[in-house]
């Protein structure tokens, strides 16, 4: 497995993981993994997002009981980390959609003494086209330094 892609959650609204699951099943590239943590989210909420993970077979769902604790991502990431076998790591959030090729790209560039990162594009509040989604990735602002959390690839080990 070259990739482990570790998504962190907790109490978001399901469409937004329907969405970047998807977007994930329609890659060109097929050599990889999803660890999606839940963080403690409410019961009613855990089970509706097992439900949409377990719907793709490259996923895998892991509860973290963490309820009354406050939200942190890097806690759920490194969860997901420590249970990556992918030569490759990669920490992204649930609201992303990935191109069609966007993977493959990735594994055409990742390298052990390279760390890669990209800047998403923004949708406007209350975006609904989302049949027509590529119609927009070329008009739509891109995030800066600040939003490159967003999607983090690094070698496995040097994750650890």
């Amino acid at each position: 497995m070259l990739l482990t892609l570790i998504f962190g959650y907790r109490d978001r609204d399901v469409d937004r993981i329907e969405r970047c699951l998807h977007s994930l099943a329609q890659q060109t590239f097929r050599d990889f993994q999803v660890i999606f943590v839940d963080y403690g989210s409410s019961s009613a909420n855990a089970e509706a997002a097992r439900n949409v993970v377990q719907k793709y077979d490259f996923c895998r769902y892991i509860y973290s009981d963490t309820r009354g604790y406050p939200w942190n991502r890097s806690r759920a990431l490194n969860i997901g980390g420590r249970l990556a076998k992918a030569e490759y790591v990669v920490t992204s959030d649930i609201d992303m959609v990935f191109p069609t090729m966007f993977l493959e790209y990735v594994a055409r560039h990742v390298s052990p003494k390279r760390a890669l990162y990209c800047y998403p594009v923004f949708l406007p509040k209350g975006f609904t086209d989302w049949q027509n989604l590529h119609k927009y990735q070329d008009s739509l602002p891109t995030g800066g330094k600040h939003s490159r959390g967003g999607f983090f690839c690094i070698d496995r080990e040097v994750f650890h």
